[in-house]
């Protein structure tokens, strides 16, 4: 296959890859305000039960798990609504390495353990045209998959540089990327790595996952927020092992230099939870 028909059918799974991304996020948020609403009056009953049984008695019990299945599931709500929304968020410049920092801190929020985080942010790393929701909202989602891969203990590595793409690039998903200024974030685990029928597979569906407990909905949200905003992700084994995804994050236009300018040093923390 020549190379400009290899990019042509690229190009054209990419465009299918996108709208169906956008038809599971229409879905998702349906389902969403339909489910809140069901959930809600589960949770409300519950909790009046619950301040009308004696705690200690079987009914008290019952309920307290009803209350506890109930909140599960406006987890998983609030996972569709993120899906849903992520193509309207409105775009305004934001910083990498902030956004990296308070990833990681939420990490650690959630009990994670065996864990070692290492960042380091490149001289002229650009601001992203994304939100700041969306911005963390793709990093949560892609060091939270690392994490997993790591099976409770490893490193997870966030290196951030300046990409410039001089044209058209059909490597990344959901869509080929146009020639510009990127930040480009790659997030290396240490885990098994990833298998060229999984690869295969998230590359052509939204909602795929290897987990019993999930939903493929992580990676459905990466995809939506990034064709919203004209990013891209990519997907590579690592050295010697794991896998290494790369976020291609548009750059916001250039600013003014303040009139003290700074220091432009670069930023490196390693943080082990």
């Amino acid at each position: 296959m020549s190379e400009v028909a290899a990019k042509s059918l690229h190009a054209v799974n990419a465009t299918r890859l996108s709208q169906r991304v956008a038809d599971a996020a229409a879905i998702a948020g349906r389902l969403a305000h339909d489910f809140d609403n069901l959930l809600m009056g589960v949770l409300g009953f519950a909790e009046l039960a619950l301040a009308q049984t004696t705690e200690g008695s079987p009914a008290h019990a019952y309920m307290t798990e009803l209350y506890k299945v109930a909140q599960r599931g406006t987890t998983i709500t609030g996972q569709m609504h993120d899906l849903s929304r992520g193509g309207r968020f409105t775009p305004a410049p934001n910083s990498v390495p902030d956004a990296c920092r308070m990833a990681i801190a939420a990490m650690a929020e959630a009990d994670v353990t065996g864990i070692e985080f290492g960042t380091e942010f490149a001289d002229g790393l650009p601001r992203v045209m994304l939100s700041s929701e969306s911005l963390g909202l793709v990093l949560r989602q892609v060091m939270a998959n690392a994490v997993e891969a790591c099976s409770g203990r490893g490193v997870v590595a966030i290196l951030a540089r300046l990409s410039v793409l001089h044209e058209t690039d059909y490597e990344f998903l959901p869509r080929p990327l146009a020639a510009g200024k990127y930040a480009a974030v790659a997030v290396t685990d240490t885990g098994p790595g990833i298998s060229a029928e999984l690869l295969a597979r998230i590359t052509a569906a939204p909602l795929v996952t290897t987990k019993v407990r999930h939903r493929g909905l992580g990676l459905a949200t990466v995809y939506r927020v990034l064709d919203a905003h004209g990013g891209g992700v990519r997907f590579d084994p690592a050295e010697p092992h794991g896998t290494r995804v790369t976020l291609m994050l548009p750059a916001a236009p250039a600013e003014r230099p303040a009139s003290l300018p700074p220091s432009g040093r670069t930023a490196s923390t390693v943080a082990s939870r």
